[in-house]
């Protein structure tokens, strides 16, 4: 498709300059605005599109070229050509050379959008001022006199070591220069600071000479210097005394310890001591001099005895075998109610004159007949029972009172019964007498387990 253009192209130099060949060149960039059209008349549609421009030169030959990407908005484009890239490596031109533009040639502006064939070069002209840089460039060599540059025109900011060495190959002459300039051969003498001069103002100096300002720092640092000696060798002194005080405290602390640690160890030892007295102590706990039970008559009030026992012995160490119906200080008297919220185990026998004694125990039967079972006193009343007959389905109960002072005469019922009903009324004891009682293999049958109950008195 044949691309028209509909406005016309507007080229304007931006800064340009001409050099003469060989010299350094400022890359050159114009302006470049257009609407592009189809041959029905259309503008191209919006969107991003490549677009190429070259710089030809009046016989065809390409002299410049880059790639852009340009928006076309209804139709139109805008570009700064000299700031796309190389067609071939894609990096940035870095803009139009001065050559490129050569003004002893004419130059054309050739535009080829992608997709489509170039449409017809335009010659580059001049804007009408740099119609000017003709007059230029047709100045002869030496036109320009140094009587024709003003005063201060040209500085020493425009001039670089190329073109001062260009201008004066054998240096500047010192007649050339102020009075006031310092050279090298001045700085670099033994007086050369004393010839700079300083315009800022210091703490530790009020010279304007670098050699003054000098003299002055360093007199500034040997004193500092000075200070920081003395100030090191002060607090030497002070770390030192420190040092021998908190040593002195710390062996003050460490014999305190020492001694607090012996007076502990004793204190230990003595409180062990007094333990150990205590534990084996035959001082009553509460009753001065004596134990609990080495008096006639000790109350013990509102106190619990864990599983307390009463060994054998009289009055001196009470149990229940004691005579406790001699008088109300002897043996173990209970005063009110007695509660047992477990069971009492007699291990001895109550025995006395006028005091009923009970006894209890259990056997395992043998088999033998008869049997006879100690008590230890007379017994009056025997109850017998055993819930360990027929292999754990029968049970045995006896009640035995002995109805002859003098012998050993029994009376009472027994009953043997099992799972399957009475099987026998056979009593099992046959006799009590002053030393306990005897049973028959009624209540004797081999491993069964029976228990007895035994009251009466001497």
């Amino acid at each position: 498709m044949k691309i028209k253009v509909l406005l016309t192209v507007v080229l304007v130099l931006i800064g340009a300059s001409v050099f003469a060949e060989g010299e350094k060149q400022i890359p050159l960039l114009f302006n470049y605005q257009s609407a592009l059209i189809d041959e029905g008349g259309n503008p191209l549609p919006d969107g991003a599109t490549s677009v190429k421009f070259q710089l030809q030169d009046s016989g065809g030959k390409t002299v410049y070229e880059e790639l852009q990407t340009l928006e076309v908005v209804k139709g139109t484009v805008s570009a700064i050509v000299g700031n796309g890239l190389d067609v071939n490596s894609g990096a940035p031109t870095g803009g139009i050379s001065a050559s490129a533009l050569d003004p002893t040639d004419a130059r054309y502006l050739v535009v080829e959008v992608a997709g489509h064939r170039p449409y017809d070069k335009l010659e580059i002209v001049a804007a009408p001022y740099s119609m000017w840089a003709d007059t230029a460039l047709k100045m002869p060599a030496g036109a320009i006199t140094g009587d024709m540059i003003g005063k201060g025109v040209i500085t020493k900011d425009h001039l670089n070591a190329e073109l001062t060495a260009a201008l004066f190959p054998n240096g500047i002459a010192k007649s050339m220069l102020p009075t006031d300039t310092a050279y090298t051969e001045d700085l670099q003498s033994s007086y050369g600071a004393s010839k700079i001069g300083v315009s800022t103002v210091f703490v530790y100096s009020g010279s304007q000479t670098v050699q003054g300002v000098l003299k002055d720092f360093d007199t500034a640092i040997k004193k500092r210097q000075e200070e920081i000696t003395w100030a090191e060798a002060d607090y030497g002194t002070k770390i030192t005394n420190e040092a021998g005080a908190r040593s002195t405290t710390d062996s003050g602390l460490q014999v305190n310890i020492g001694n607090e640690a012996t007076a502990r160890t004793a204190a230990d030892a003595t409180l062990q001591a007094n333990i150990t007295t205590h534990t084996n102590s035959t001082a009553a706990h509460g009753v001065a001099g004596n134990i609990v039970g080495t008096t006639d008559y000790q109350e013990l009030s509102n106190k619990v005895l864990v599983a307390p026992v009463i060994r054998g012995g009289t009055n001196s160490i009470p149990n229940l075998s004691a005579d406790i119906s001699q008088a109300a200080n002897q043996g173990l008297v209970v005063e009110g109610n007695l509660t047992v919220t477990g069971s009492i185990a007699l291990a001895g026998l109550l025995t006395g004159t006028s005091y009923t004694r009970i006894t209890n125990g259990q056997y395992t039967g043998n088999g033998s007949n008869p049997r006879p079972m100690s008590t230890g006193f007379k017994a009056q009343i025997l109850l017998l029972w055993s819930k360990d007959l027929d292999g754990g389905t029968g049970d045995y109960f006896a009640l035995g009172m002995r109805t002859n002072q003098t012998g050993a005469a029994v009376g009472g019922v027994s009953i043997h019964s099992s799972s399957d009903g009475l099987k026998s009324y056979v009593m099992g004891v046959v006799s009590i007498d002053d030393a306990g009682f005897t049973v028959n293999n009624e209540a004797n049958l081999n491993g069964a387990i029976y228990t007895y109950i035994a009251l009466g008195s001497n």
